[in-house]
């Protein structure tokens, strides 16, 4: 679903242009402890179709740039949220990414899809202010991943979702030093739950973006990853570094 029509259905889904669990509610309680100020530049690293980099500007965290792969995504935001500069980006390059310095870099539920995620951490970095903040709220995998997934969606294989206990080494070595990490397994199983019953109070929404084989894959994808997170091989984390 980390495509370009997956972030359509889910903004369907969702009512709104976020792909991550949680939408407006994660991202209060993501920078809960991050002070408000006009001043501070953010970097939204994988901001899909915009939604979250304009919440973030728009209610007072700061000055927001979002960067994302995907250029059909970029497009939409830069047409919805003309207020904020989003840029096509490979988070791993940092040749590609925007001129920093900047205070502080959210990432929602993307590392899970990076496959060298030391890579991305250290081109963050590069453009990272002294000191500054990164907040990543993400899904979390535990050992038994791997074998939970093996009968269903195929798509699950390509995740990588962030072990808890390697976190602040995998920072480390890309320049960052792991501040705090908050559990959401809770919330996670609760907003995937509400997000799996969409599927029949958003129909009219979901058919206006997707044909019945598009919609049937996602709802079971879906109940698939909701399933994961009752057999607690997948969970969901904020994690909380600052610049080394």
């Amino acid at each position: 679903m980390n495509t370009p029509e997956g972030k359509l259905l889910l903004a369907a889904l969702r009512g709104a242009d976020y792909a991550h669990a949680g939408e407006e509610t994660a991202i209060e309680l993501a920078l809960a402890d991050w002070p408000k100020s006009p001043r501070r530049r953010i970097l939204d690293a994988g901001c899909g179709r915009g939604g979250t980099a304009h919440f973030l500007q728009t209610n007072g965290w700061g000055l927001v740039t979002g960067v994302d792969r995907d250029a059909s995504s970029v497009a939409h935001a830069r047409e919805a949220y003309p207020d904020i500069a989003f840029a096509t980006a490979d988070l791993t390059d940092a040749q590609s990414l925007p001129d920093g310095p900047f205070d502080g870099i959210t990432m929602f539920n993307v590392l899970y899809a990076i496959p060298d995620q030391a890579a991305a951490l250290k081109a963050l970095r590069t453009v990272a202010a002294p000191g500054a903040r990164l907040m990543i709220f993400d899904y979390t995998g535990t050992s038994g991943y791997a074998k939970a997934i093996a009968s269903l969606h195929p798509e699950f294989g390509l995740w990588n979702p962030p072990v808890p206990a390697k976190m602040s080494a995998t920072l480390q070595v890309a320049g960052w030093h792991l501040v705090t990490t908050h559990s959401l397994n809770r919330e996670y199983e609760r907003w995937y739950a509400d997000l799996v019953s969409r599927f029949t109070t958003r129909e009219a929404a979901l058919a206006s973006v997707a044909d019945e084989a598009t919609i049937a894959y996602a709802r079971g994808f879906y109940a698939n990853l909701l399933h994961l997170i009752r057999e607690g091989a997948l969970g969901g984390a904020i994690f909380h570094a600052e610049a080394a």
